[in-house]
């Protein structure tokens, strides 16, 4: 069976010695939208606290430059 979904009816024509004319009927069309209900607003709060903490050091580095007054040359070491 032959379905098209039209706006309008669609008018009668002629197709050499044929007439045609459309035949319609009106159909329920259910639609499924999205409807906005409400917003929920959110906010970010930062706080920081300072503790003291005693722990064990595992690895420790040091970097030394060292800078040479005549040239102001640094060198890493």
């Amino acid at each position: 069976m032959f379905r098209l979904y039209v706006a309008t009816v669609p008018p009668v024509r002629v197709e050499g010695d044929t007439t045609i004319i459309s035949v319609v009927k009106e159909v329920l069309v259910v639609e499924k939208r999205l409807m906005l209900v409400e917003e929920i607003h959110l906010s970010k709060n930062r706080t920081e606290t300072l503790t003291t903490v005693n722990e064990t050091l595992r690895k420790e580095e040091v970097e030394i430059n060292r800078i040479d007054l005549t040239t102001n040359n640094t060198t890493n070491q």
